[in-house]
């Protein structure tokens, strides 16, 4: 403007508002093409920001203000980004329930909790989720289960089960789902690991109340293996010095 250096503009504005040397601008034209820089500038932001990996809308709003870009210029970047189809928060809940279906471990409950952090709105993402039936989650629930496998050790049968259960409720699963998840797995122990476990539990029941006169002794070992998942005949053969010989557990 009238030969001196005013504002720097970016080679898309030049274009857009086909702008060249030498060309008398007014005020309003002057505000407008900075606005235009601006907005400009920070859908290049926002552009960046998605180039790593899909976001939300509200991601998006969150990081733009962390840049510290006005409210006006968030608004019409987002506007900008959805005609864009760079960032559409049905979509985005799709892809992310899809992922976790085809590789992940969380059960729907899980699932809305996480998104609704990220700020999609929960009608949204309840229809994603309610296109979906009980059975599409057995996959992510089974690969929960494997991944705790070598996690719990020699239990007994009723204990894998309750213990199992427990994890997958604590993902996210349904009832209905964890039980469908259960019925996929077999869980139960051979006789071998059985009897293991139940040597396990029952030498480290006598250990805790050892010093216990003997009724009120087995009494609390009684109660303690049967919290443990084992039935009263197993109980019983322990504490008749079936299974282990009772003299020989103090060796142990």
């Amino acid at each position: 403007m009238d030969g001196q250096y005013a504002f720097s503009v970016s080679e898309n504005i030049l274009i857009k508002k086909r702008l060249f040397k030498g060309t008398n601008l007014t005020d309003e034209q002057i505000a407008e093409i900075k606005q235009a820089e601006l907005d400009q500038r920070t859908l290049n932001l926002a552009q960046d920001f998605l180039s790593y990996q899909m976001r939300t809308v509200n991601e998006v709003c969150i990081y733009l203000r962390q840049k510290g870009v006005s409210e006006t210029a968030i608004k019409v970047a987002i506007a900008d980004l959805k005609k864009l189809k760079l960032l559409d928060d049905q979509n985005y809940v799709k892809l992310y329930v899809n992922n976790n279906l085809q590789i992940g471990k969380e059960g729907p409950n899980s699932i809305r909790h996480k998104l609704l952090n990220k700020g999609v709105d929960n009608k949204l993402i309840e229809n994603v989720l309610s296109s979906y039936d009980n059975i599409d989650w057995v996959d992510p629930g089974i690969r929960l289960v494997k991944s705790m496998s070598n996690k719990l050790g020699k239990l007994s049968t009723k204990a894998i089960i309750q213990k199992t259960k427990l994890k997958l409720m604590q993902h996210g699963f349904s009832s209905d789902q964890l039980d469908l998840v259960i019925e996929q797995l077999d869980l139960s122990n051979n006789s071998d690991e059985q009897l293991e476990a139940l040597i396990k539990e029952g030498i480290k029941a006598y250990k805790k109340y050892a010093q216990e006169p003997d009724f009120k002794r087995n009494q609390k070992i009684r109660r303690y293996l049967f919290t443990h998942g084992f039935d009263s005949t197993e109980i019983d053969q322990f504490l008749d010095g079936q299974i282990i010989d009772f003299n020989s557990l103090e060796d142990y």
